[in-house]
């Protein structure tokens, strides 16, 4: 199959290994943000998860801010 912009690269058995996207064609096309973003959220399903108002509080203390 040929997608003009979009080049696969085989392994030794043939199988699709890789995909090469010519960014220049489809860097602004949402499906691969949506894609890429897709990526990013599988990638960091195991990280520990902090509660937005221990972050916040953290940030203040850091900061030197008291009862903000």
């Amino acid at each position: 199959m040929h997608i003009q912009g979009i080049k696969t690269e085989n392994n030794s058995r043939g199988e699709v290994k890789y995909l090469r996207i010519d960014l220049d064609m489809y860097g602004d096309d949402e499906f691969l943000e949506d894609f890429l973003d897709n990526l990013a959220v599988k990638n960091r399903k195991d990280e520990k998860l902090i509660p937005f108002e221990d972050v916040i509080k953290a940030e203040n203390k850091r900061r030197g801010l008291a009862n903000v």
